[in-house]
């Protein structure tokens, strides 16, 4: 006789059953310890502002300062907590600052060129990028004198009645240019001056005899 082994498995499914009151349900939706909360688009230049300071300046001058000046003050002060950043573009080393995170830039040490700065100004939800453009003009050299130089040099002998020639072009001005020139008898007897003193040389004929100072 033949026998026939059959095996026999048992599949067990075990289900959990939990059941949830309306009270349950309310907590659930109401706890926000798990929320994911949605991202945040960054509206960029939709802030007004504009940044305050001078366009020039001329050195020496012990420093200058920028402010960013919202357009709508009222709701700068309602909108949160803003942060500014400023960060030089142009002219990187010319100046000094102790701060690049306020609302105003206050820069010193100030050298002569061109400079520039831009500042991001943001509250996590508006944000805008405005530059400020700044000429450092060199110090304004102190004018000096014009250097009078009068050929021949004296003291000149001449005879009596005869022509003298003064001869000042080769006075200078470190300055520049020399604009005027202007002949004066400090001493000595009378003499008819000519009528333009404003000359380089001084022609002067019939002098009569005696000592005479020229300037």
């Amino acid at each position: 006789m033949k026998l026939s082994v059959i095996s026999i498995t048992y599949i067990i499914f075990a289900f959990t059953v939990q059941f949830t009151t309306s009270e349950d349900i309310y907590n659930v939706l109401n706890d926000e310890s798990d929320e994911i909360k949605p991202p945040i688009n960054l509206e960029e230049n939709t802030l007004d502002f504009n940044i305050e300071g001078p366009d020039t300046i001329q050195l020496p001058i012990e420093n200058i300062t920028f402010k960013v000046v919202f357009s709508d003050e009222t709701n700068h002060k309602e909108d949160g907590n803003w942060t500014y950043y400023w960060v030089a573009i142009e002219g990187v080393g010319n100046s000094y600052a102790d701060a690049y995170d306020q609302q105003t830039l206050v820069l010193s040490k100030l050298k002569p060129g061109k400079l520039k700065f831009q500042v991001t100004v943001s509250n996590g939800v508006q944000m805008n990028r405005k530059e400020k453009s700044l000429l450092v003009i060199k110090p304004r050299k102190e004018n000096s004198k014009p250097i009078a130089v009068i050929k021949p040099a004296g003291p000149v002998i001449i005879d009596e009645k005869s022509q003298l020639v003064l001869d000042g072009e080769g006075s200078k001005d470190d300055d520049g240019k020399i604009m005027k020139f202007e002949w004066h008898l400090k001493k000595g007897p009378s003499v008819q001056l000519p009528n333009n003193m404003n000359t380089p040389i001084l022609t002067l004929n019939e002098l009569q005899p005696g000592n005479y100072t020229f300037s």
